[in-house]
């Protein structure tokens, strides 16, 4: 029912998990957003500052990628993607920090499948925050795989963020 409803909605949707821990202790815990670097991403950078701001603690903004490893004879070098992949998170985090100054933004980038690692990551949240181009009808098919997994398996609250 939550990732059908975070599939066609036409505004944010929370999911929290039964059995959720919401005490004080999580409340002091981070907000963390996944970001890919597309268009997907702006609403759930935007509702994860917001939610940060008004809960007071930072915000860990994280891109995962994959990759594959290439020969070092193909001329494929691991530091530069790591460098370009660093570009694209900090691409995407451009002009935030000034809209909210008052959050403190730390970043990831993370080499791993990105469901695998945003659940490892959601067992030391808050929040999770995800976009997804889901949006009812033909476009829900587009509901990606990590929004679908992390809504039936993420450990704190998720929020999934549409594109506009």
């Amino acid at each position: 029912m939550s990732s059908a409803l975070a599939r066609r909605a036409h505004c944010p949707v929370a999911v929290i998990r039964e059995g959720a821990d919401l005490s004080a202790a999580v409340r002091t815990r981070p907000v963390i957003v996944g970001v890919d670097g597309t268009a997907v991403s702006e609403p759930a950078i935007e509702l994860a500052l917001s939610e940060a701001s008004v809960r007071g603690v930072d915000l860990v903004a994280v891109h995962v990628w994959t990759g594959v490893e290439l020969p070092a004879d193909y001329g494929f070098d691991p530091a530069d993607t790591e460098t370009d992949m660093n570009y694209v998170l900090a691409e995407s985090l451009a002009g935030w920090q000034e809209r909210f100054p008052e959050v403190t933004i730390h970043r990831e980038v993370v080499k791993d499948r990105p469901e695998r690692y945003l659940r490892e990551r959601s067992e030391t949240a808050q929040l999770l925050v995800v976009g997804s181009r889901g949006r009812g009808g033909f476009s829900s098919m587009l509901f990606g795989s990590t929004s679908q997994s992390l809504v039936l398996a993420a450990d704190c609250p998720l929020l999934v963020g549409h594109e506009d």
